[in-house]
């Protein structure tokens, strides 16, 4: 869940069907960014230029982070020597592994992401994104590109908490959802980008695939130049320090009673999506192979 505090020590936290609004015991609420659809109420005025650069920033990382969560079923293959249930079971295993790395990334990187800040954050986690997922197509064995891509896998997670949160503290009321689904749009185009990707260089092999992965590095340039951290966000990172808040208060905000319920159904919904999305593609490949 994303909290964004109040340049007056409120927070405001728009979950489904349900909005809540507390001040902290020191009038400072931590903020701990995790879901793309929790958002902050009442932004502050933003450059409209850098609205649009923020944007465009997070939709490019968004799109092409999702083109490289899946793993071709050729590539498992190629490592696993065995019949067709090894293969799939193997693939399952990396499959797992790597969802485990973006559940994890989320939760680290959004504590992050309070501490050093939104852009800082982005760029760093769109950096181990790609540097892994680069890395995967060197992996010798299956193993090996099971770890490489839960690396990876941590920096999907921690893009997304970090880039929902910028757009969230950025955006003013009225467009907030609007960038919301455009950064959504962006997640979806990323299946189309790795289409495309897989299409010119999978003849070639699927190490070449896997490599066009570093590509996205290079946003991190334009991002520590063009893309400043919120000004909601240094308001509140100078009030916490100013209580001496530490990372592990960070996190526990949004388990309050006055958060609890918020946490719990953002958690199921995201659960929800999470069984039923990466059950699909990762059976639909065996079953086409099947037909």
């Amino acid at each position: 869940v994303t909290l964004v505090a109040r340049s007056d020590g409120t927070t405001v936290t728009l979950g489904p069907g349900r909005s809540s609004e507390a001040r902290s015991s020191s009038g400072v609420l931590a903020t701990a960014a995790g879901s793309p659809w929790a958002a902050a109420s009442a932004t502050r005025s933003v450059p409209w230029g850098v609205v649009k650069k923020r944007r465009k920033t997070e939709s490019v990382g968004w799109g092409t982070v999702r083109s490289g969560v899946l793993v071709r079923g050729g590539t498992v293959a190629a490592l696993v020597s065995g019949s067709r249930a090894a293969v799939a079971a193997a693939g399952s295993g990396i499959v797992a592994l790597k969802i485990l790395g973006w559940g994890l990334g989320g939760v680290v990187f959004g504590v992050v992401a309070d501490r050093i800040g939104r852009s800082a954050t982005l760029a760093w986690t769109i950096l181990i994104y790609s540097i892994f997922t680069a890395a995967s197509g060197l992996a010798q064995s299956w193993w090996q590109l099971a770890i490489l891509q839960f690396l990876s896998g941590i920096g999907i997670g921690g893009e997304w908490a970090a880039g929902g949160a910028l757009i969230a503290e950025t955006w003013p009321d009225k467009h907030r959802v609007r960038a919301m689904q455009v950064m959504q749009m962006a997640y979806a185009f990323g299946f189309f980008l790795a289409a495309i990707v897989n299409f010119e260089l999978g003849p070639i092999g699927w190490r070449y695939v896997l490599a066009a992965g570093i590509v996205p590095g290079i946003a991190t340039l334009f991002i520590r130049i063009f893309v400043p951290e919120p000004e909601r966000w240094k308001v509140a990172r100078q009030e916490a320090e100013a209580a001496k808040q530490t990372a592990g208060a960070t996190f526990a905000a949004i388990f309050a009673p006055d958060m609890r319920r918020n946490t719990i159904v953002g958690v199921t919904i995201a659960l929800a999506m999470m069984l039923g999305s990466w059950g699909v593609f990762t059976l639909l490949p065996a079953w086409i192979g099947q037909g």
